[in-house]
Parts: C-alpha cells; sequence; structure tokens
C-alpha cells in the first residue's frame, strides 16, 4: 500500500472504503456501476469488484471510464482507464492515476432547471384586502429553475419588484420543506413576451427582519418552518440534481 493522494481541487486525502460511481459510456445508455477504494498501488486505486447499477454499456478491461466521488463540500469527477489484474488471490480491479478532475460544489446559489408547476398567491401590502391567509387567491405559475436561496418563475401576470409572495413547492415535499415558502420578487421581465419574476426565497427570520406583524398575519403557519435547516434541504436537493444531470452527460 501506498501513501493516498489528494485529488486535485480537494483539500482531502482519497480515503480506503470510500465510495465511488464509475460510469462507462455517455447518454440514456451508459453503464453505472458502484464500487469503494480498496488499496493504493503506485499511481492506481485499487477497487472492490464493480457491482452493476442500470445501464446498457458494460465495464470492460482497458475501457476508458468516469468516476463521481461524492462528499459533504462537492462532487469530484475525473476520467481515468481501469484495468483488471490477476493476482494469486483473484483478480485486482486497478483504476489509473486520476485526470481531468472537475469539482462540483455543493453552494446555494447553484441553479438548475425543473420546470415544474405550482401555485403562487400574492401577499397584500396591508390586511384591508384579506384578514387571514385562507383568503388568499392562489395562482398558476412555472418555476423554471432554483437554487438553494431562489426561484425563477414564469408567470400570466407582471409581478413588481418588492412584492411578498408565499408558493407551493409541492414537487418539493419530499425533501424535507415546508408546504408553503415566502420569497420577495426581486427582478421581473418578458421572455418572448412571457412575464417572468426572479423570487428570493424568505426564511422566517429574514421576514421578521423586513416585515411588521400585521403583514405577517396575512402569511400561511408553515412559512415559519422554512429555517436554516430547510434550506439546507433544499441546497442538497439541488445538488443532488446536478449529480443526477451530470450522470447523464446533461451537465
Amino acid at each position: 500500500m501506498t501513501v493516498p493522494f489528494t485529488l486535485k481541487y480537494s483539500t482531502e486525502p482519497l480515503k480506503l472504503w470510500e465510495k465511488i460511481e464509475i460510469i462507462v459510456g455517455e447518454g440514456s445508455s451508459a453503464g453505472h456501476y458502484v464500487s469503494r477504494i480498496e488499496d493504493f498501488d503506485n499511481a492506481n486505486i485499487v477497487i472492490t469488484p464493480p457491482e452493476f447499477e442500470s445501464g446498457n454499456a458494460l465495464l470492460r478491461n482497458g475501457c476508458r471510464c468516469m468516476v463521481l466521488l461524492t462528499r459533504k463540500d462537492a462532487v469530484y469527477q475525473f476520467d481515468t482507464r481501469i484495468r483488471t489484474v490477476k493476482t494469486s488471490k483473484g483478480k485486482k480491479y486497478l483504476l489509473e492515476s486520476p485526470g481531468n478532475v472537475r469539482r462540483v460544489q455543493r453552494r446555494q446559489f447553484v441553479r438548475i432547471e425543473v420546470w415544474q408547476k405550482i401555485t403562487y398567491a400574492l401577499v397584500p401590502s396591508d390586511n384591508q384586502e384579506i384578514s387571514e391567509p385562507n383568503e388568499l387567491e392562489w395562482i398558476e405559475g412555472t418555476v423554471v429553475d432554483i437554487s438553494g436561496g431562489g426561484v425563477l418563475l414564469k408567470t400570466n401576470r407582471e409581478i413588481k419588484e418588492g412584492t411578498l409572495v408565499v408558493f407551493r413547492l409541492e414537487f418539493l415535499a419530499e425533501s424535507g420543506l415546508p408546504s408553503i415558502i415566502a420569497a420577495v420578487c426581486r427582478r421581473s421581465f418578458k421572455n418572448d413576451k412571457i412575464p417572468m419574476s426572479g423570487f428570493e426565497l424568505l426564511r422566517y427570520e429574514q421576514l421578521t427582519r423586513a416585515y411588521d406583524s400585521t403583514r405577517l398575519k396575512l402569511l400561511p403557519e408553515s412559512v415559519r418552518a422554512f429555517d436554516i435547516i430547510a434550506q439546507n434541504n433544499l441546497v442538497n436537493f439541488v445538488f443532488k440534481r446536478q449529480v443526477e444531470l451530470r450522470k447523464k452527460g446533461l451537465l
């Protein structure tokens, strides 16, 4: 065993028994395999026998492949070649020294396209129009893209900058997010004559600093649940979708 080496852009060396994903081929027919780092042999990485997960392309001796290593801070992606060597103990699987290392950072401002239908409601500037949350008028819209901090929405009307809204982002229900999240419009424009608006998602502590109690009473109770933990869940959702798209060769 030799000393583990560090991937470019990473401060931590590769670790024994770290899980990796191996992708051979491209597009929808690519073969997906999982393995773990077993040892280090000079410039090579010794891995456990790759286990097939999905796809059509087969992992053959000497073929080029892409490896994904997922860590808390980022996904590291590199190109390599897999080789098999016969030993007295059986077959040994080797990955050649990583080349063309790329880092996909787990960060809040990364955006991904989702194109999901949702409903949203404009929150009046005072309680003259409505007196409680169940009087809000819900409107259909389409989330074009989303990040840990904001949403780009395709709407059927122009929304002024500074307008407070609430979103029902039901497609995120399984990601540990509250059923309704508050946001403020930061910009509006038209794309091929279609109204579009960019929104900043607001955690509850941000709402309490920006709006008085009269305005807050018009918001559904669940906006209180969008805190830093829930926002991190959203960041994780975006991050995982990035990884999925990268596996499919779409990023």
